[in-house]
């Protein structure tokens, strides 16, 4: 039995082809069109070609990228290898493939960079990153309608890379920004901005991007008892739209979060200052704060509670010119059932000047 095994082996090693045509067999050899010159690729590939593009031309899709798909696999060298990529994106394109086709334009954007049709390609590409973002024709276990935000984002930035001065570059930069936004990712959406605000500053886009930087970061404020760096972010990109764009349609939406930014930060200012004076009877340190909220916004309500703090102040001044300002114990402190009243502590007795020594 194993005589027979052996002999049959043997006889099929004998029926293979020559080594140079054996690649049908076992796979190819790699890199072996390098060793054939691109003239001989281009006679090679002809054919494949002259074929694959009249079944394009009768309508017959599936036989023409299987051709197609020859010439630019086996003769990627010849000058057909470039339209015959070009031609298999054109129809994934129609069939919604949208993963062939955006990788079949991404090919010849890295290995034909002088091919003519830049423009087209670049095209197809933001069409495929849409089709991804809007889920067109795309389905979860070929039933579910969904869509991959996270592959269309990479495709967008793919857009930017590949022809930063492109009129597409910087829709895709709003596009990703919008994306990360809806996912809730608010430091990738304001680099994305950012990037198209410096990159694009002449853009049509560019006053949207400053309204939407601005509210990104407002997204970010959690209130006026934490950390105001975003309030700070948001109020400059505010005030920026305000100013370069005075004419744009979406002013008094850039004027009420202006406002209720200004409102918020305000209002971290009295917080602050009311720290001082309830906890600390720091009143002068208190007087800083509350003097910065009726800077920030002086017709907010926090600006209004400045002031009567600040008046409260001004009589403490008058009451206790030498400075000594009451300071309560620690009694005074835990006494929560009462209020505090600095104004109804007795004023202390003038300071007395120690006699001279008498002279001796």
């Amino acid at each position: 039995m194993h005589r027979l095994i052996y002999t049959l082996l043997l006889a099929s090693f004998l029926c293979l082809p020559a080594s140079g045509n054996a690649w049908w067999i076992f796979g190819g050899k790699k890199d072996e069109w390098k060793n054939i010159s691109p003239a001989e690729q281009d006679r090679l590939a002809e054919g494949f070609y002259s074929e694959g593009m009249a079944a394009y031309s009768a309508g017959r899709m599936g036989k023409a990228e299987d051709l197609l798909e020859k010439v630019y696999l086996r003769f990627p060298g010849s000058s057909y290898a470039p339209d015959a990529l070009y031609t298999i994106a054109k129809i994934n394109m129609a069939d919604y493939d949208w993963n062939t086709a955006y990788n079949a334009c991404q090919r010849i954007l890295t290995y034909y960079p002088n091919y003519g049709k830049f423009d087209e390609l670049i095209e197809m590409q933001f069409k495929v990153a849409e089709a991804f973002e809007e889920g067109k024709h795309l389905k979860f276990l070929w039933i579910i309608p969904t869509r991959n935000l996270e592959r269309s984002t990479a495709m967008y930035e793919s857009v930017v890379a590949n022809a930063p001065y492109s009129d597409l570059a910087p829709t895709a930069l709003m596009r990703i920004a919008l994306i990360y936004k809806m996912r809730k990712k608010s430091i990738l959406a304001a680099d994305a901005l950012d990037r198209l605000i410096n990159n694009y500053p002449n853009c049509l886009l560019t006053s949207d991007a400053y309204l939407e930087l601005a509210n990104t970061f407002e997204g970010r404020v959690n209130g006026a008892d934490y950390d105001q760096g975003a309030t700070r972010e948001a109020i400059s990109y505010y005030k920026t739209f305000l100013i370069l764009y005075k004419d744009n349609p979406a002013v008094k939406q850039g004027e009420i979060g202006l406002e209720e930014m200004y409102e918020i930060h305000a209002k971290s200012k009295l917080i602050m200052g009311e720290f001082y004076y309830h906890a600390r009877d720091a009143y002068q340190s208190a007087k800083v704060f509350f003097n910065q909220a009726i800077t920030i916004a002086p017709e907010s309500h926090s600006a209004q509670e400045a002031r009567e703090y600040l008046a409260i102040i001004d009589q403490l001044d008058k009451k206790f010119p030498d400075g000594r300002y009451p300071i309560r114990g620690v009694w005074q402190h835990l006494k929560f059932w009462t209020s505090y009243d600095p104004l109804k502590v007795p004023a202390p007795k003038p300071t007395q000047p120690e006699p001279m020594a008498q002279a001796q």
